[in-house]
């Protein structure tokens, strides 16, 4: 139920969205990847408070005081998209909407009559393969995946890594089982390990000024690419045997390339689709997503625990393909109006 509350949460970005200009849209979605990047250190940071004292349930408990600020946000603050509003035939609820912005900004509405946009139904699976998109979704998908699935994974290979010094033979620390051979390595993260870790997620931090500026000016299919290319490269850094700082600063950059591409698939899906199927794009890219962060822990707890280097290779290879698939998207939306139908 956790897990399904939480797959909600991309649409607030769609929404978003859908009240920025196109000049200005990047910079903005960009800009509010802080805001993930400064709530994963201060989960870290509580985790570093409650776990070794009160247990993990009490994390779970205080990390739902936000949730649960941000639901009442949703229904007393938050208005309905307008673009939305129109497309759905609901003009009063659109005009209500920009009368409230207009008011908020100390302003009046420009005169003349807002025109009622033609109504259509809503969008369907089948729409996200139309003419024209259908290569552009099956590809959206993959990255979505591979998003998710290294994202995520990273995140538990850091703190399983970070157990040892180094990688430099972690399998054969890890299995240290049992006589019938079972593994077992419940082992609590150190105090040093927990600041490495706020560290290095604090790596995500510089993912944003790049994707405040670059999709304005290199564009979101390229900037993709080279996200996906540069996190092949970093995570089959992290295989190689040496010291414990070149561990960290390689973990870093991972975690800023993973969030910072996961910003931009985000950014794209968003302004690629029309706005009657925009949302149930990029809800679909999300649940793609989410089989992505559920098949990452057989890689990254289980195969990492026999053969760590193969781990790694295997998101280095993932990335790597992503890739590949970044820089042959058939769309680029760099400077590209939100399209309505």
């Amino acid at each position: 139920m956790v897990g399904f509350g939480i797959g909600g949460a991309p649409q607030g970005f769609t929404t978003l969205s859908e009240f920025l200009p196109s000049k200005h849209r990047a910079r903005l979605l960009g800009s509010f990847q802080m805001f993930w990047a400064f709530g994963t250190c201060f989960e870290v940071f509580l985790a570093y408070l409650l776990i070794p004292t009160l247990g993990w349930r009490y994390l779970v408990g205080f990390s739902a005081v936000p949730l649960t600020i941000a639901v009442l946000i949703n229904f007393k603050i938050i208005p309905e998209s307008v673009r939305y509003c129109m497309t759905a035939g609901k003009r009063r609820q659109a005009m209500e909407t920009l009368e409230t912005v207009a008011k908020m900004n100390n302003t009046t509405l420009p005169e003349g009559v807002l025109v009622k946009s033609k109504e259509v139904e809503r969008g369907k699976l089948k729409d996200l393969f139309a003419k024209g998109y259908v290569r552009t979704t099956l590809q959206l998908w993959y990255l979505w995946f591979t998003a998710a699935f290294c994202y995520y994974g990273l995140v538990l290979v850091s703190s399983e890594i970070l157990e040892y010094d180094s990688v430099c033979g972690a399998a054969e620390d890890w299995n240290h089982g049992d006589s019938e051979g079972e593994v077992c390595h419940c082992q609590l993260l150190s105090q040093n390990d927990y600041l490495t870790l706020i560290f290095t997620t604090l790596g995500e931090l510089l993912a944003i000024p790049v994707n405040v500026f670059l999709p304005d000016i290199i564009g979101r299919t390229r900037l993709l690419g080279l996200y996906f290319l540069f996190s092949a490269i970093f995570t089959a850094l992290i295989t190689v045997c040496s010291t414990r700082l070149f561990l960290t600063i390689t973990v870093f950059a991972v975690r800023a390339l993973t969030s910072g591409l996961f910003n931009i698939v985000y950014l794209y899906t968003v302004e690629v689709y029309p706005t009657i199927v925009r949302a149930f794009a990029v809800g679909s890219g999300s649940a793609i997503a989410r089989v992505g962060a559920m098949a990452t822990p057989f890689v990254a707890q289980v195969l990492l625990t026999y053969y760590v280097d193969s781990a790694l290779i295997v998101y280095a290879v993932v990335c790597f393909i992503a890739c590949i698939l970044s820089f042959s998207l058939p769309i680029e939306t760099m400077g590209r109006a939100i399209q309505e139908m």
